[in-house]
């Protein structure tokens, strides 16, 4: 299992990843959630990053990076603290066809041209 250290509190990529199951605007089983170092906290702070189903509007963006983030408060009883809604097929993949949650990390962070998590999205 691969964990996020949030507060000194051991959280499962997999339990964030499936609070979010469902979410309209959304494709279904491509998100990835992962941890990146918070400097302010001496923690991790969480990283979700979800395909949309279709293009988007920022405005529609917003809403469904709202409700991803209120599905896993209420589920896992954390905070995400950064939400990227990116386009179809964005998500990394094995060679098995399972998400690759390390390389989807490094695209994260090239698409945030290397700034520090807390000023990237």
């Amino acid at each position: 299992k691969d964990l996020i250290i949030v507060g000194g509190a051991n959280v499962s990529a997999e339990d964030v990843e499936a609070a979010v199951r469902g979410t309209p605007g959304v494709k279904p089983g491509r998100v990835v959630a992962f941890g990146v170092p918070d400097v302010r906290s001496g923690s991790e702070t969480i990283v979700l990053v979800a395909e949309a189903a279709s293009p988007i509007d920022p405005a529609t963006a917003g809403v469904i990076e709202q409700e991803l983030r209120q599905c896993v408060r209420r589920e896992v009883g954390v905070t995400v603290g950064h939400v990227a809604l990116v386009p179809p097929n964005w998500i990394a993949k094995t060679t098995s066809g399972k998400l690759a949650r390390r390389e989807t990390r490094d695209r994260w962070y090239a698409r945030t041209d290397g700034r520090a998590p807390e000023t990237a999205v």
